[in-house]
């Protein structure tokens, strides 16, 4: 044990660590350099979303008529390049529909196509969580949540969880639950 103590002490003074300003000076071009990725990532992941946020899409008007609703969706590509794909993803407690979008038979959302069209829901439209689903014309896929317009993981379309959770515990785990034995989502063309 002395043997390793002692040739440890030879190690550690055959080192040189060099003074505190070379180490401060280190650590600060390691912090500005993580600092610039930071920044970097950033700008990259706004330029990407501003194309994604030009094409909008909202509920007008919800209808409540006794056990069911009906609403009104809008769809906007406001941007300069077209939108190849979209579809209304609407999920309820007791499944959902996925609905391409068209315009005039074609699938592509040109710059400047307005389309709206009104959709019973078997639920009322609190129970209802609608999404779009788009791609881009750099063919990136986006998935936004109509009712708060922030942007949600693809996966979320298909694998649960499908419900932003509501209310005490049991209710959110009555929830979760349903979302677990749900059948996939059916497909159904307007």
């Amino acid at each position: 044990m002395d043997d390793f103590l002692r040739g440890l002490g030879k190690l550690l003074g055959t080192l040189q660590i060099g003074n505190v300003a070379e180490w401060v000076g280190a650590v600060a071009t390691v912090g500005a350099l993580f600092w610039a990725f930071l920044v970097f990532r950033s700008d990259r992941l706004r330029s990407r979303r501003a194309e994604a946020d030009r094409f909008t899409s909202y509920i007008v008007s919800a209808t409540f008529m006794g056990d069911y609703s009906t609403a009104k969706y809008e769809f906007f590509n406001a941007g300069d390049t077209p939108v190849p794909l979209a579809y209304l993803v609407v999920r309820q407690p007791n499944g959902g529909n996925r609905i391409p979008l068209k315009f005039n038979g074609s699938y592509v959302l040109l710059p400047g196509t307005q389309m709206s069209f009104r959709l019973r829901l078997e639920q009322h439209s609190s129970e209802t969580y609608s999404y779009v689903y788009f791609r881009d014309s750099h063919n990136r896929e986006w998935l936004r949540d109509i009712i708060t317009g922030k942007y949600v993981p693809v996966g979320r379309e298909t694998v649960g969880p499908w419900l932003r959770y509501r209310g005490g515990p049991a209710a959110r785990w009555k929830q979760f639950r349903q979302n677990r034995q749900g059948t996939p989502p059916k497909f159904r063309e307007i």
